[in-house]
């Protein structure tokens, strides 16, 4: 299973993100590319320890869930279009009508929370709704995460 933490994926990664521009339209969900782009940032915030969220997982979130995720299952793009994913209340970029910066802004931040994360030495024990996480966990969960907005960009 690939993590960011592996350098092709990483590459793969960097190589998809530079495909999405500030005019690119997501084929579900509602956020534009500079918020998907800072909610990403914010999602590595989170594998960062900067933010933190309370604990909202349950024994399905820990295991089916989890193990749904790190295979990288996802509904279809048409489910999807019918009803998207929801994130965290506190992660909602389009609920929240957080400011967004430039397109180009926005994807230096999550390149510096991307550099910080595959530098960093240390993790949170916990993922809010998978529960205890190890550095390779966390970093497969970044991996999936990135993948599933980017293919909301067709990327």
């Amino acid at each position: 299973m690939k993590t960011i933490f592996d350098s092709g994926a990483k590459e793969e990664i960097l190589k998809r993100l530079n495909l999405i521009t500030n005019d690119s339209v997501g084929l579900f969900g509602v956020m534009n590319p500079s918020q998907m782009l800072h909610h990403l940032a914010m999602a590595n915030q989170l594998a960062l320890g900067e933010i933190i969220l309370p604990d909202k997982s349950g024994f399905l979130s820990r295991t089916v869930f989890r193990w749904m995720t790190f295979l990288n299952m996802r509904p279809s793009i048409k489910n999807l279009k019918k009803k998207p994913l929801r994130t965290f209340k506190e992660m909602d970029i389009v609920r929240n009508k957080l400011a967004m910066e430039s397109f180009e802004n926005e994807k230096q931040f999550f390149l510096q929370k991307l550099n910080q994360l595959l530098n960093a030495n240390s993790f949170p024990a916990k993922h809010p709704l998978f529960g205890r996480m190890n550095k390779t966990q966390w970093g497969r969960w970044v991996y999936v995460h990135c993948d599933y907005h980017f293919v909301q960009f067709g990327v």
